[in-house]
């Protein structure tokens, strides 16, 4: 073709891929049905959550699946990183600068120059050709698997596990990463799995930091619901040596269907379990009181505070009457506030209630997890993981009321 083109890469590609989510603009991106079984409790004795393995992804369903970028009718050898692109069309995606800089692909050496706002990705043309997302004639957007091995080159295995749960989760971050206060946003299908960014990674050479991937990939979980879900989720389940309590990996958001001659006793005919541990009934469910309990970090004015008063006392009472319901059906709950994520000592408390809760069905032996829980080394590695989940902010200090 010939004209000139940019292709968004890695952090850059994560924020558009944001962008496309957060505005409501789906329609670019495949979506992935939750197809799983409900949990039966009839089956009390032998409960069991199937996670189907999602099929893999290809974003360019008019290419044949071993189609490659360079089989395509496109001239990506023309796609440039030395030139200005015109960053107003980008304005959902933030200012870049040094520290957070446009990152675009280019597929030939000689155009890999670089500015201090500019950052070239090098990548190759045997890529399978749903590597890229098309957003206009001159824009394009590589797709969320790559963008995912390409960030493992510059992220930690925590950190790459954040985005992983994000992307195969459903819910968004704000596009621009300097932005501060504003709210995810939530109820959206994922656009990824664990097992299409396997495929993508086997199929696709790039390269990266390889390890980093595989670790980060043991590491995450589908079908995160919040960011919080996804920071407790790593918590308790990474290994010890990254700062984790090493528990096994929960099931999030578990569909639970009661019994049918349970179901006069309850108020709900469906519960859906924040992180689910099947072989021990453990319910760890997250309360989020940054945004929800707390009037200031709502953004609540004043000519609206007593409706938002009386919606939070109804939730309130709603999670109340749920947790009760969840513990008759022989869920044992552990509530979570985003206030425990704060102290690591905190945080040990949740992980003492949930080794218990092991202890008493005889789960599986877990008496290496309970000597570690009060590890002093462990606690400087849980520290240190603590402020990579969730970065210190002066006014997170103090306990909301």
């Amino acid at each position: 073709m010939g004209c000139p083109m940019h292709v968004l890469a890695a952090s850059s590609a994560l924020r558009a891929l944001r962008a496309i989510r957060y505005r409501g603009m789906e329609a670019w991106l495949p979506e992935l049905e939750d197809e799983r079984p409900p949990v039966n409790l009839t089956l009390r004795a032998n409960i069991r959550i199937i996670s189907p393995q999602s099929p893999p992804l290809n974003l360019s369903y008019s290419h044949p699946a071993d189609e490659t970028l360079a089989d395509v009718n496109t001239d990506f050898l023309g796609a440039i990183a030395n030139k200005d692109i015109e960053t107003i069309r980008l304005g959902s995606l933030g200012p870049f600068n040094k520290a957070y800089p446009l990152e675009l692909a280019v597929f030939k050496l000689g155009r890999r120059l670089e500015r201090k706002t500019v950052r070239a990705n090098l990548l190759r043309l045997d890529l399978p050709a749903s590597a890229l997302i098309r957003i206009d004639p001159s824009l394009w957007v590589t797709c969320p698997e790559l963008t995912v091995m390409l960030l493992a080159k510059r992220l930690s295995a925590i950190e790459l596990a954040q985005v992983i749960m994000e992307l195969c989760g459903s819910y968004s971050l704000y596009p621009d990463p300097t932005a501060q206060g504003e709210p995810p946003r939530y109820n959206l299908p994922p656009v990824m799995s664990l097992a299409s960014l396997a495929t993508f990674a086997q199929t696709a050479r790039v390269r990266g930091n390889k390890t980093t991937l595989q670790t980060a990939c043991q590491l995450a979980c589908e079908y995160s619901a919040s960011p919080m879900e996804t920071n407790v989720a790593l918590l308790l389940s990474a290994p010890p040596e990254l700062g984790g309590y090493g528990f096994p990996k929960p099931e999030l958001n578990a569909p639970l269907i009661p019994p049918e001659g349970e179901r006069q006793h309850l108020s709900q005919q469906g519960y859906s379990l924040d992180l689910f541990w099947q072989s021990c009934l453990a319910d760890v469910e997250c309360e989020s009181t940054e945004h929800h309990l707390d009037p200031l970090t709502a953004n609540v004015q004043d000519s609206s505070f007593a409706a938002w008063r009386t919606q939070s006392v109804l939730k309130e009472e709603s999670d109340r009457r749920r947790f009760r319901e969840l513990q008759y059906l022989g869920i044992q709950v552990i509530p979570v506030t985003s206030y425990d994520l704060r102290s690591e000592e905190r945080t040990r408390s949740i992980a003492r209630a949930l080794a218990r809760r092991f202890q008493a069905c005889n789960a599986r032996a877990i008496d290496e997890i309970v000597t570690r829980i009060d590890d002093p080394a462990a606690a400087l590695a849980r520290t240190s993981l603590l402020e990579t989940l969730i970065p210190r902010r002066p006014e997170a200090c103090t306990p909301t009321r």
